[in-house]
């Protein structure tokens, strides 16, 4: 279940590729040569990892100015072995192009089966804590046992001491549900009350949200938050403002509702019936902006053959001044892969038609996710990202592996199903807008939780820096803004700090580096002397 992030671990402004691989084989870290090529340089950099890889995410936990990596790990599931594919590992960077594991000397033991992990600032203290999305504590032992026997196993929230030591606070902040299974997590303002929330996307359960109090606890609020509280087999969470109007809406991935048993009298996995799926398909929920979802993705996104979907993210691909979706499909282990006559999706690409109605353009936009035998592949971990600096986001797709054999004791593998596919947009001619912001004060150094408006001559846009999201996959922090024919915009930003900083009549088609408290520059920031400058405005 390979996972997708982007950093910048060398500083150079461009931001580089790290790629979590399966049990046995080396995780990749991918430098950007800057010319459309990558390099891996993993093993020189110390961040190989031979776990059974999930999820990864991207952050300066240290507040050096450098990005470290948080890569989760899992047992191998329904092989009757106790788990042996762990632990998670904690990569800090040493700020020399490598990097050093230190998860168990930083007191984070994670060794059951992991899947999404965020970082973000939840105590407002200018320090990135840690999210863990868990899906079980175990392997399946002994090998009779089913998926639908599966123990819950509540989700972590490890607390950053500021000396590169982590505490477990999760019961005392009261975040983590132990009925179910987390395959998601997402850190941002649901409700605009300045401090960032938690949602957390279940396997057999709703979409838990977790209201911040302000005071180190959350009070979870499911129940009062609308259609987030629905059954589903909820894979993947994205973050966006799809209608403009400042409330941060979700988009929601789904597998439906899977069963998996080890007994040799039936298949592997069973699929129950799409009569009995309660909600089978990817949701679109707009925020109402009064602490409540609504789901409209029935009249927004027909997405009715949507079934088995993945990684998922909002983006203006297009920079018309509207937030596109991409997700990613199809489920190998079931069968689901093949063609639209197998039930299976080429992945899909989503354009906003301004209206709160979508246009699938995945043919049309060239973003098909196919094979060498020209079926689709199985896609899972996504991310996007301005890659090449030329305005346009682009799309990482990580795809699983593919065996003759039924997951997950196949034994030959099948060429070619199970690698990446990275699709660089064309762009459209739009003119564009990037922000690369820096937390000073209180803020943390990434911005994580800062809001951003973009105000041009025809409308308003909210984008926000959020921590998790898709799901095993971290996109770039840029903040894009598309501008259609606008060539110019005022920006306001509110840092995680509370404090709010204006610029004026930004001009389009660059990208801006804003140091909180500083004026904007169009180069990319060295941090040098950054320890000195925190400390003055500290």
């Amino acid at each position: 279940m390979p996972g997708v992030g982007f950093i910048d671990f060398d500083n150079d402004g461009f931001l580089d590729v790290y790629l979590v691989n399966g049990k046995g084989n080396p995780g990749g870290l991918f430098r950007n040569n800057r010319d459309g090529s990558f390099t891996d340089v993993a093993e020189r950099a110390g961040v190989t990892n031979l776990g059974q890889g999930t999820g990864v995410a991207v952050g300066d936990l240290n507040n050096d100015g450098f990005d470290d990596m948080y890569v989760a790990n899992g047992s191998t599931i329904g092989d009757g072995v106790d788990s042996n594919d762990g632990p998670d590992r904690l990569y800090i960077n040493n700020r020399n192009g490598a990097f050093r594991e230190i998860a168990v000397a930083a007191g984070i033991r994670e060794e059951g089966f992991n899947t999404s992990v965020a970082f973000f600032d939840y105590n407002k203290d200018g320090l990135l804590d840690i999210v863990v999305g868990r899906w079980v504590d175990f392997d399946f032992n002994p090998a009779n046992a089913g998926r639908d026997v599966v123990p819950g196993a509540p989700s972590r929230l490890y607390r950053n001491n500021g000396n590169l030591t982590f505490t477990d606070v999760s019961a005392q902040a009261r975040i983590g549900n132990p009925r179910y299974n987390t395959w998601a997590v997402a850190c941002f303002d649901y409700d605009n009350d300045d401090d960032v929330d938690v949602l957390l996307a279940y396997e057999r359960g709703p979409i838990d949200v977790y209201r911040n109090n302000d005071d180190g606890t959350f009070t979870k609020v499911t129940e009062q938050s609308g259609d987030v509280n629905s059954y589903g087999a909820w894979m993947g969470l994205a973050v966006g403002d799809y209608d403009n109007d400042g409330n941060f809406d979700i988009y929601s991935s789904n597998i439906s509702d899977l069963r998996m048993t080890r007994d040799a009298s039936i298949p592997p996995l069973v699929v129950p019936p799409p009569s009995t799926w309660d909600n089978p398909r990817p949701t679109l929920f707009r925020n109402n902006g009064d602490g409540t979802f609504t789901e409209t993705s029935r009249a927004s996104t027909n997405s009715q053959f949507q079934q088995f979907s993945w990684g998922c993210a909002f983006a203006d691909f297009d920079n018309d001044g509207w937030q596109d979706i991409t997700i990613a499909m199809n489920l190998a282990p079931v069968g689901v892969v093949g063609l639209e006559k197998d039930g299976a999706g080429p992945g899909r690409l989503l354009l906003n038609n301004r209206d709160g109605i979508f246009t699938d353009m995945t043919h049309a936009a060239g973003v098909v996710n196919l094979g060498p035998d020209g079926n689709y592949l199985d896609g899972r971990g996504l991310a996007i990202a301005d890659f090449n600096k030329d305005g346009a986001m682009d799309i990482f797709l990580q795809n699983v592996p593919q065996f003759e054999e039924q997951f997950p004791f196949g034994k030959t593998l099948i060429p070619g199903k199970g690698k990446p596919k990275f699709f660089k947009n064309q762009g459209t001619g739009n003119n564009w807008i990037e922000l690369k912001l820096v937390g000073m004060g209180r803020s943390n150094l990434n911005a994580v939780g800062a809001k951003i408006v973009l105000t041009t001559r025809k409308s308003k846009q909210y984008r926000t820096i959020f921590g998790g999201g898709s799901i095993y996959g971290a996109s770039s922090r840029i903040v894009h803004f598309g501008l259609g024919d606008e060539k110019r915009g005022d920006i306001e930003i509110l840092w995680p700090d509370g404090r709010r900083q204006q610029i004026r009549h930004a001009s389009a088609n660059r990208i801006w580096t804003v140091v909180e408290g500083h004026n904007p520059s169009v180069e990319d920031l060295r941090f040098e002397n950054r320890d000195d400058q925190r400390g003055e405005d500290r």
